[in-house]
């Protein structure tokens, strides 16, 4: 005997629910994956391709990124880049840029370095310029984001840095020290692990709200000396393992070399070389490594990075007398006169398609080519 399926009346019967909904999630799905190509750029072509395979772009939006770094390795000015990417980028004219300078040290010349279209998009968490306020807690942090995820605008958020964030407890804490200290009396310690706790609840609660809005979250930690005897890492972060499990991106800076020039007959400071290594990549599941050129009066070194790439990897040839050759480009010179012409006639966009058709290639050999196992 054949079952008859009865509805209520008003319902669809239960297999064109079934089609249509299959149908509507298809379309969702396509969108989303459309969506997806607008990825955000970070400002250095060979970063976005570690991230992304693509020239043009490195972070999904949705996501929440983790960079830990050294002191000095070029954790903020990668960050401040992807915002001006963004800021000058129309695809991104409604989100929201956000800076929270929880560290209350950054010093910038943002219209120098990134330009006045950057200087007037990037705000503070309260979004007030003449009064800024920055998150000093975790709790501020907490309030600031999902106060912005509930609006009418994406962001793209910058928490500078995680480690400058205390807590409400620490704080008791350290009114309790105090007040025990001039009393003369003993005071009781702490386990500290508040700001690990905080970190695993607050991440919980944006998740859904970062994705939502496709929405970026960028956490910069500083890196620690990991004391745990048991461990291979030498560094940790703070925060315990909240940041590492909901993070999309993981990626760690250490300074590769210092950059320097000689004047006066003395050699001085101009940059770093920061190495970026990326150690969690929920996009492509990849763990790269690439080194970015960072000055003092530049920033992100974007064109400086490609060539040194193409000439590492012998896409580009250098002759011994320090010449060369860029056969796309049609021209030979030394490194600083062939960086000078990229940017005055404008072959920027050239390079960047060089430099990816070269990363691709490598990645292409990468490949095992074995049958798939699963067709």
């Amino acid at each position: 005997m054949t079952k008859r399926i009865i509805n209520r009346p008003g319902e669809l019967p239960s297999l064109t629910l079934q089609i249509t909904k299959h149908a509507i999630e298809g379309r969702d799905i396509l969108k989303e994956q459309e969506e997806g190509h607008q990825y955000i750029s970070t400002g250095s072509a060979l970063l976005n391709l570690a991230l992304s395979d693509k020239a043009d772009g490195g972070y999904l939006p949705g996501k929440v990124i983790n960079v830990i770094g050294d002191s000095s390795s070029g954790k903020t000015f990668q960050c401040l880049t992807t915002l001006a990417e963004a800021a000058h980028n129309p695809a991104f004219d409604d989100y929201l840029l956000i800076y929270d300078d929880a560290e209350a040290a950054s010093e910038f010349d943002l219209v120098k370095l990134f330009g006045q279209k950057t200087a007037e998009r990037i705000l503070p968490p309260n979004l007030d310029l003449e009064d800024p306020e920055h998150s000093r807690t975790m709790m501020d942090f907490q309030s600031s984001i999902r106060r912005l995820l509930q609006g009418d605008k994406p962001i793209i958020y910058i928490q500078d840095s995680f480690d400058a964030l205390t807590t409400d407890q620490e704080l008791k804490h350290a009114a309790d020290l105090q007040d025990a200290h001039d009393k003369g009396k003993e005071a009781k310690g702490t386990y500290g692990m508040e700001k690990a706790k905080h970190a695993s609840i607050l991440l919980r609660l944006i998740a859904g709200g970062i994705k939502k809005t496709r929405s970026l979250v960028i956490i910069i930690s500083q890196t620690r000396d990991n004391i745990d005897p048991m461990s291979f890492q030498h560094k940790t972060r703070a925060g315990g393992k909240a940041l590492y499990f909901y993070c999309s991106y993981e990626m760690w800076l250490a300074v590769a070399k210092k950059l320097s020039t000689k004047v006066n007959d003395r050699n001085h400071v101009q940059g770093v070389v920061s190495r970026t290594k990326i150690t969690k990549n929920k996009a492509n599941g990849k763990v790269r490594e690439v080194d970015l050129p960072i000055y003092y009066d530049l920033g992100v070194d974007d064109v400086g990075a490609c060539v040194d790439f193409l000439i590492q990897e012998k896409w580009w040839t250098k002759s011994g007398s320090g010449i060369i050759t860029a056969p796309e480009l049609r021209t030979t010179a030394t490194r600083v006169k062939l960086i000078k012409a990229i940017e005055e006639k404008g072959w920027i966009d050239r390079l960047h398609t060089i430099t990816e058709k070269a990363w691709l290639s490598i990645e292409e050999k990468l490949k095992l080519n074995r049958k798939k196992r699963y067709g």
